[in-house]
C-alpha cells in the first residue's frame, strides 16, 4: 500500500475531515488536535501521562497508549520549551503532553511516518521534516 492508499484508508476508518481534521504543509499531511481525538475515539485508547520533567523553562512529558483492554500500544515522549513553543504564554508542561499524546496515538495506529501533529508542523515550515 503506499502512502496515499494509507492516508485514504485512515482518513476513511475515522472519519477524517479534510476541512477540520487535517491540511496539507510542503506536501505533509498534518493532523489536528480534533482529528487525534477522532481516532483515540474510536479506537477507545487509554492514556498514561508520566512527567519526565518539568521545570520552569522546559517539560517532558511521557505517554504510554493502552488498548480498552489495557494492553500497551505505544509509547512517545513530547517535550516544550521556549523555542519551540510559539504562544506567549508559557504552557510548557500542557504542550509538552499534547504532543506526546498526538505522537503516541498515530504510532498506536502505525500512522507516525504519514501523518504529523500540528504541533510539529513548524518543524516542516523550517524544513526540519527528517
Amino acid at each position: 500500500m503506499n502512502k496515499r492508499e494509507f492516508l485514504r484508508s485512515v482518513f476513511e476508518k475515522y472519519a477524517l475531515n479534510k476541512d477540520e481534521d487535517v491540511f496539507a504543509l510542503h506536501g505533509t499531511a498534518i493532523i489536528t488536535k480534533t482529528g487525534i481525538q477522532k481516532i483515540a475515539s474510536k479506537e477507545q485508547l487509554i492514556y498514561d501521562f508520566h512527567t519526565v520533567v518539568c521545570q520552569p523553562d522546559y517539560c517532558a512529558i511521557k505517554c504510554v497508549v493502552r488498548d480498552k483492554d489495557g494492553k500497551p500500544l505505544a509509547t512517545s515522549y513530547g517535550s516544550a520549551e521556549k523555542s519551540n513553543v510559539k504562544n506567549a504564554q508559557k504552557y510548557y508542561l500542557e504542550m509538552a503532553e499534547k504532543r506526546a499524546k498526538a505522537r503516541a496515538v498515530l504510532i498506536a495506529i502505525d500512522a507516525h511516518g504519514y501523518l504529523y501533529s500540528e504541533d510539529e508542523a513548524d518543524d516542516f515550515k523550517r524544513g526540519n521534516n527528517g
